[in-house]
């Protein structure tokens, strides 16, 4: 629908929180993955500060909502918007990028005028305008109800982990690997999401979401063969497999 985020796979995950209690979250989150930016910057002369602010903002969840800590920090720590000042004062003492930070909260005001304006919200027909949401840390199942929103936008993004280490993707089938700025870099899931793909060295993920393999079956079963075993095994899909992009929509490694 028009109004809707420029990226259809955002688009998607937007439609795919609608009426749920991960609506506010995934607003947040979008407004990240929209602003196209990194969050995290490490200057040389403070590395090992950089990277222990960027150790407190981790989540086991993976870079996708890694980032939604940080968002709901930066709200707390500029008056969800109002402290503009004490705000980027914040950002730039964790070594975060203020503007990127900015940005995302911009687009995400504009994101929930779209949302409300197409009747996404609940059966009250209430939008939230992600702030509030942001300010509360996910419980374990709001986690799993945003990550399984995300794989029914991102499911041809998918990609599993071999014994040897290495990831194969589902669609293309290619080798691939987490890159060494994830948050999942030391974790090695067993399945994740990848909103990126960049070639230097290797072929490496980047802006990753852990996710349970089974879910892809049940997200996109016009896609992916029914049961957790043919979606964790990267069984063929039923139409046609379309071409990978390299570059996906943004990132904010």
């Amino acid at each position: 629908p028009a109004g809707l985020p420029r990226e259809p796979i955002h688009g998607r995950a937007l439609l795919a929180a609608r009426g749920g209690r991960v609506l506010g979250p995934m607003l947040s989150l979008l407004g990240v993955l929209c602003a196209d930016g990194a969050l995290f910057h490490s200057p040389h002369s403070h590395r090992e500060a950089a990277d222990e602010s960027r150790l407190r903002f981790r989540s086991p969840g993976g870079d996708t909502l890694t980032a939604l800590h940080v968002v709901s920090a930066y709200d707390a720590a500029s008056g969800g918007g109002k402290a503009r000042g004490e705000g980027r004062r914040w950002a730039e003492a964790n070594f975060l990028n203020w503007r990127t930070l900015e940005t995302a909260v911009q687009v995400r005001t504009q994101l929930v005028a779209t949302a409300r304006r197409l009747g996404l919200g609940d059966g009250d027909g209430r939008v939230p305008d992600g702030v509030a949401s942001a300010a509360q840390p996910l419980s374990s199942e709001e986690s799993v109800e945003l990550r399984r929103a995300l794989a029914a936008a991102f499911f041809l993004q998918a990609a599993v982990r071999r014994p040897s280490g290495d990831y194969v993707t589902l669609v293309s089938r290619q080798t691939v690997s987490i890159h060494p700025s994830s948050a999942l870099f030391s974790r090695r899931a067993p399945c994740v999401l990848y909103n990126e793909l960049v070639f230097t060295t290797r072929l490496y993920m980047r802006d990753l979401t852990t996710i349970e393999a089974a879910w892809l079956a049940e997200v996109a079963p016009h896609f992916f063969k029914s049961g957790a075993a043919a979606a964790a095994t990267g069984a063929a899909p039923s139409a046609g497999q379309p071409r990978m992009r390299i570059h996906g929509g943004g990132s904010f490694r």
